[in-house]
C-alpha cells in the first residue's frame, strides 16, 4: 500500500487529501471494523469512478462478503452512497463534510499568518487576493480581501471546482509528481466554463510549466469574465498546504499584467513559507 502525499514537514504532516494507490497483493485482511471500512473508505478516494463490491473486494483485498457487510454499515452512516449507472459506490455527505472540516482546521492554521500577507497582495496589486484550500479532489476559496476597485473579483467561500480546473487547482497539482497528478486528471473531465482547460495533454504541460515557474494563470476557466494567478504555499517537504491567489476582471487581468503581479505573489509566498516553517516568524 502506497499512500501518497505524506510529508514530514513541522508545520504540516499531511497533505490534505491524500490519494492511495491500493494494490492486492500488498494487502492483508485488516482485523477490526474501523481497520475494514477504513481500507473501503482509501479505495473510494483513490477512484474517480464509483466502485462495485466485486471492485472493492478486489481493490482492497478483502473478501466479498466482508466488503459487503462494510459498506451497509457505511453507507446507514452516510460515508458511502450507491449511484452511478454501474450500481457502484462513492464516498457519501459525511464523507464529504468530513474532508470539508479537515481543510477548514488547515485553513485555520494558515489563518494565523495569511492574513496580512492577503492585504498586501490586495493594497499592492488592487485586485482581490485569497486563499485557496485543497478538499479532497477538488479546490474551494477558504477567506479573501476584496479588491476596492468598483469593478471586482468577488470569489465564493466555500463553492469547490475540480483541481484541472482554473490557475490555483493547477497550482495544487504542480506540487505532485507527474504520476500523482495524472491520477486526477483520469476520466472525463468537468467544464466550469467554455474555457476550461479538459485536454489531457494540454493540462501536464501546463502543469510542468507551473512547477518551473512556481505560478499558474487561469482565464476565465471557473467563471466567466474573471482571470488570475495563483502559487502554492509549499510545507517544509513541497506539500501544498494552499494556495495565494491574486484574481480580477479579465478587462483589467491581461496576460501581460498577471505576469507582472508574479514577483509580488511569490515573494509573499516565500515569506509565508518562512513563516509558516518557523524560520521567520516576524518577515513582512
Amino acid at each position: 500500500m502506497r499512500l501518497y502525499g505524506e510529508s514530514s514537514g513541522r508545520a504540516f504532516r499531511k497533505r490534505e487529501s491524500p490519494t492511495l494507490v491500493v494494490e492486492p497483493n500488498e494487502l492483508h485482511e485488516p482485523r477490526g471494523s474501523v481497520a475494514r471500512a477504513a481500507v473501503i473508505l482509501r479505495c473510494l478516494v483513490s477512484s474517480p469512478n464509483p466502485l462495485r463490491v466485486s471492485e472493492l473486494a478486489e481493490l482492497s483485498g478483502l473478501a466479498y462478503t466482508t466488503v459487503h457487510r462494510a459498506l451497509g454499515s457505511l453507507r446507514a452512516e452516510g460515508l458511502v452512497e450507491q449511484g452511478g449507472p454501474n450500481g457502484g459506490y462513492l464516498l457519501g455527505p459525511l464523507a464529504a463534510l468530513l474532508g470539508q472540516a479537515h481543510a477548514k482546521q488547515i485553513s485555520s492554521a494558515l489563518d494565523a499568518h495569511v492574513g496580512p500577507h492577503l492585504q498586501i497582495l490586495r493594497d499592492e496589486s488592487k485586485e482581490t487576493a485569497s486563499l485557496a484550500v485543497q478538499v479532497g479532489r477538488r479546490w474551494m476559496y477558504s477567506r479573501h480581501v476584496e479588491s476596492m476597485q468598483e469593478i471586482r473579483r468577488t470569489p465564493e467561500l466555500g463553492r469547490t471546482h475540480p483541481l484541472h480546473a482554473g490557475a490555483s487547482g493547477r497550482a495544487f497539482l504542480s506540487c505532485l509528481s507527474k504520476e500523482e497528478a495524472e491520477v486526477f486528471l483520469e476520466g472525463p473531465l468537468e467544464k466550469e466554463t467554455g474555457r476550461t482547460m479538459v485536454d489531457h495533454d494540454q493540462l501536464l504541460e501546463e502543469i510542468e510549466r507551473v512547477r518551473k515557474h512556481g505560478y499558474a494563470l487561469g482565464f476565465e476557466e471557473t467563471v466567466s469574465g474573471a482571470s488570475g494567478i495563483a502559487a502554492p504555499v509549499r510545507a517544509s517537504q513541497g506539500d501544498a498546504v494552499g494556495v495565494l491567489v491574486i484574481s480580477g476582471p479579465s478587462m483589467r487581468l491581461t496576460g501581460d499584467r498577471l505576469l507582472a503581479l508574479a514577483p509580488l505573489l511569490q515573494r509573499r509566498v516565500a515569506i509565508l513559507e518562512q513563516q509558516l516553517s518557523g524560520a521567520s516568524d516576524d518577515a513582512r
